[in-house]
């Protein structure tokens, strides 16, 4: 999909900073639990797409592309005797850093499309979620601009969103890179519902297991 959009520049020159100190709170207040296993998160979301005032197409692409990842096991192909199954999971928690308001909300809809949740860090954040806020949604907004000195050590994320110019995602990346522990992701693309979740594949050899005794039979001539 083609987007145009433009980044108010004087808004971000404008706005104020974000700590450590105030997305800590945020990060540690969301619960995903109840979202994650809700079964009509899209219908909850479209809903919610088509009464904003001024929703715009990157909006509703944003939450079409996600709604395909949102579906049960999936039962793949392979040799006799084997169960092979793939399910999709939220990666969890994402902050979305915009790096404008459009942008933003964006990456909120992909994220809560598939069972995450976000914590929106952007100039006026609070008033373009309060559609989201108003029905319990899994998000917290925060207006200004993040600190980026504090992803060394905010604790309760899983990935961040963030499609600014090249300097800014460098000094995004140099500080995830200082951190311990796992390897926290970053989302550049403007349109990538597959960076949102996580795949985890489950083989299980069910001769093995006692569960094809004709095969177990035919093992055994």
């Amino acid at each position: 999909m083609e987007t145009a959009y433009a980044i108010d520049q004087t808004a971000l020159r404008e706005s104020s900073a974000v700590s450590h100190s105030d997305v800590q709170p945020a990060l540690d207040r969301l619960d995903p639990a109840a979202w994650q296993g809700s079964r009509d998160r899209t219908t909850k979301l479209q809903d919610i797409v088509s009464s904003l005032e001024g929703s715009t197409p990157l909006l509703k692409h944003a939450l079409e592309t996600a709604a395909a990842f949102d579906h049960d096991t999936i039962d793949l192909p392979g040799p006799t005797g084997e169960s092979n199954r793939l399910t999709l999971h939220p990666r969890g928690t994402v902050l979305c850093l915009g790096p404008d308001t459009e942008l933003a909300m964006a990456q909120v809809l992909r994220t809560l499309a598939v069972g995450g949740v976000a914590v929106l860090i952007v100039p006026d954040a609070n008033s373009a979620v309060e559609p989201l806020l108003e029905t319990s949604m899994p998000v917290a907004a925060l207006d200004g601009l993040l600190e980026l000195a504090s992803l060394e050590t905010l604790s309760g994320f899983a990935a961040v969103a963030s499609a600014a110019d090249e300097r800014s995602l460098r000094a995004i990346r140099m500080s995830l890179a200082t951190r311990n522990g796992e390897i926290i992701p970053l989302i550049t693309e403007v349109v990538a519902p597959h960076r949102y979740i996580v795949e985890r594949h489950l083989c299980v050899d069910t001769t093995a297991a006692g569960g094809n005794a004709s095969l177990l039979a035919e093992a055994g001539e």
